[in-house]
């Protein structure tokens, strides 16, 4: 009685144990079934090698170990808080959620390389400028462009750096610029570091020709 009393103790001890340091391990499922990469730009599954065709005026090369950035940092299972901590604790500053189990991220190139090495992370890309342009954005004409600027980021800075592509800026509304842009300057427009996304401006829809603040 006394040997299987000690063996359900024991049995119970190291369960305790595996529950204590398995939170920052991949699950096996989360192994055997990876995750894609879903943006309006493509889909993708990184952590098998995949990757989206980009053009290299919509691409970024490899940043200085100290040098700002923005990356897709993707986690091998829906993000736990623990998982999210350890990014934040190595100074990543987490932006918006991309499915799936990914956050585009704030960090230098030297941060990144550290969240890589975490075990709750399968994959840590940049964020390339070809991901911040809306397939709706007509390449082959003229275009009154929505600009988003990056939450927390310098909007006037951002509005200078989009003025340098040549593009011409029109107005500024917090972290929106309306910007009016040849085809060849939205190139440029997404390679602006604080640039989050662009869109075709749309006017806002009136569905009541007659009554006023329909």
């Amino acid at each position: 009685m006394r040997h299987k009393s000690m063996f359900l103790f024991l049995g119970m001890l190291a369960i305790a144990f595996l529950r204590l340091f398995s939170w920052g391990t991949p699950s096996r499922a989360a192994q055997a079934s990876p995750s894609p990469i879903r943006l309006q730009a493509g889909t993708f599954v990184p952590s098998i090698g995949e990757s989206l065709a980009i053009s290299p005026e919509l691409s970024v090369t490899e940043l200085a170990a100290d040098s700002n950035g923005y990356y897709i940092v993707q986690f091998a299972g829906p993000g736990q808080e623990a998982w999210i901590a350890q990014v934040t604790d190595l100074g990543g500053e987490l932006l918006d959620y991309i499915p799936d189990n990914a956050f585009k991220v704030r960090i230098t190139a030297g941060q990144a390389a550290r969240i890589a090495g975490s075990k709750s992370v399968v994959w840590v890309g940049a964020f390339q400028p070809a991901y911040k342009i809306s397939p709706s954005v007509d390449l082959g004409r003229r275009n009154l462009l929505r600009v988003r600027v990056a939450r927390g980021a310098d909007a006037a800075r951002a509005a200078a750096a989009v003025a340098g592509s040549g593009a011409a800026v029109l107005e500024r509304d917090g972290d929106y610029l309306l910007v009016a842009a040849e085809p060849r300057q939205v190139a440029g427009i997404a390679q602006v570091y604080d640039v989050a996304w662009i869109e075709p401006f749309l006017l806002p829809e009136k569905h009541n020709d007659y009554g006023a603040g329909v």
